[in-house]
Formats: structure tokens, C-alpha cells, sequence
């Protein structure tokens, strides 16, 4: 990339992190540029594109549970949580270290954002 000169857009929802329990099926959608570990729903849905599916029940993934955030948020804050310790386990520190170096990038969202 750096020898081409193309410099992505990074602001797009380009990044995820998805998981499995063998009923529910959760993604979360970011920009590579703003990696975060989600403290709260609120957070959950601010920055992530979030899907949420009930397997068992709806095994075509044919209705995003996480599209319903009243109804489904403490659901979506438990599967957030067990990705989060699936990705404490595997990757460590979430932070966008794993990607390319590109001169003025910073994968990590920024603290005053949640500020």
C-alpha cells in the first residue's frame, strides 16, 4: 500500500468481532480505526453495528435480535461480554496492534470520545 500511495478509507465499518455459544450468533461491526472495548450498551451501540441471532429459534439468522435494543439489550450486553473474554483469550489487548503499520494511523479509538 505504501508504495502505491493508496491510503484506505477507514472510516468505514470494515472491522468485526463475532462469536458463537452454540444458540446465539453476536457480531460486532467497527471501524478499523476506532478498535474499543465497549464498556456499556450505550457504547455498544455507538460504536459497533451490532447483530445478535437466536439460533435455535431462528436458524436461517433471518431476525437481528440486536436490532431491538429495548427488548434485547441485557441479552446483547451478555454475548458482548463473553466476546470480550474470547478476545481477552485469543488476542490480548484489542487495540489494532495485529494490523498494518501506515504512517499517521492510530487504530485506537480515543479516550476523549467516550469522555
Amino acid at each position: 500500500m505504501a508504495a502505491t500511495g493508496f491510503r484506505p478509507n477507514l472510516k468505514k465499518r470494515g472491522s468485526v468481532r463475532s462469536m458463537s455459544d452454540g444458540r446465539y450468533t453476536f457480531s460486532r461491526y467497527f471501524s478499523p480505526t476506532e478498535h474499543h472495548k465497549p464498556a456499556n450498551l450505550d457504547e455498544l451501540y455507538r460504536y459497533n453495528d451490532l447483530e445478535l441471532y437466536d439460533r435455535e429459534k431462528d436458524p436461517g439468522e433471518n431476525t437481528n435480535l440486536a436490532a431491538d435494543r429495548a427488548a434485547n439489550g441485557d441479552l446483547v450486553l451478555a454475548m458482548s461480554a463473553k466476546l470480550e473474554s474470547i478476545i481477552a483469550a485469543e488476542i490480548g489487548v484489542d487495540d489494532g496492534h495485529e494490523l498494518p503499520d501506515i504512517d499517521g494511523v492510530d487504530w485506537a479509538l480515543p479516550q476523549e470520545r467516550f469522555d
